[in-house]
């Protein structure tokens, strides 16, 4: 049962699997996040959070790309504030919604990545319990390209690898295939494009028809154990972007490539 309520996204219910699957549905930015799709990943993980019907769900993407992170075109006119904290408490505050929202999920997430899965489209990836990626996978933390500070994104790939390979992915801004990014700890399967929805949704099934209370207290223990550092990186990040969009630096460069048409993964 697909739920056509949002602008952005795709949600489709299927009930006698116990599962949902929320599609990202812009595929003419390649799934690039703007504020009205982080809003409404944001009340789709809500709404899916209180249906007792979903026991697990599949986060995909529409067209050629899981996710290619933000929309350049909007976080690119975001003004020059000369440091007054107004820049990063709005941008921070919209744009952790959906993070927080997936961090704190009582359910399991299964995500399904393929093609650009890079910024936050693998910052949304890497907050799922299980990742399948196709072939194509081409993963990446680009924030650096276009000078935006990755602070989520090292927090997160540390918590799921290791330190030292958050410092490579973030600090180069280079993409990973589907086989290194499997094996730098990223990735948990790899299929070929053409089934990497099937076997997700295959895995969401099988995660689904645990018993009840024990996947809900084991998420919640999961959950419980980061949550002290999640909101350290909200406020830290909030001060590191306010400092570097107040310098103007990161909207020159992003309305360079929105200009140019060239992908920061690209460069």
């Amino acid at each position: 049962m697909t739920e056509n309520s949002y602008s952005h996204l795709l949600v489709d219910k299927r009930p006698d699997d116990g599962i949902a699957i929320m599609t990202l549905n812009r595929p003419e930015v390649l799934n690039a996040l703007n504020a009205k799709a982080r809003v409404e990943m944001y009340q789709a993980a809500r709404e899916l959070e209180a249906d007792e019907s979903v026991r697990a769900i599949v986060v995909t993407g529409t067209g050629r790309a899981f996710c290619a992170g933000q929309d350049l075109n909007e976080t690119a006119e975001l003004p020059v504030d000369g440091g007054s904290g107004m820049i990063g408490e709005s941008w921070i505050s919209e744009g952790s919604g959906p993070y927080e929202a997936f961090a704190y999920f009582p359910k399991p997430i299964v995500a399904a990545i393929h093609g650009y899965t890079t910024g936050d489209g693998m910052q949304t990836a890497l907050l799922a319990d299980i990742r399948v990626a196709a072939d194509d996978l081409k993963m990446g933390m680009t924030e650096i390209n276009v000078g935006i500070p990755c602070v989520w994104g090292s927090w997160i790939i540390s918590r799921v690898s290791t330190p030292a390979v958050a410092a490579e992915v973030t600090l180069t801004g280079e993409l990973l295939t589907a086989e290194r990014a499997k094996n730098l700890g990223l990735v948990h399967r790899v299929v070929s494009r053409e089934n990497h929805v099937q076997e997700a949704i295959e895995v969401a099934i099988k995660l689904a028809s645990k018993p009840r209370a024990a996947m809900r207290e084991h998420k919640k223990w999961m959950n419980e154990y980061f949550r002290k550092d999640l909101d350290y990186v909200r406020t830290r990040g909030l001060e590191i972007q306010d400092v570097v969009f107040g310098s103007g630096e990161p909207q020159r460069i992003m309305r360079s490539f929105v200009k140019e048409k060239v992908r920061p993964t690209e460069v």
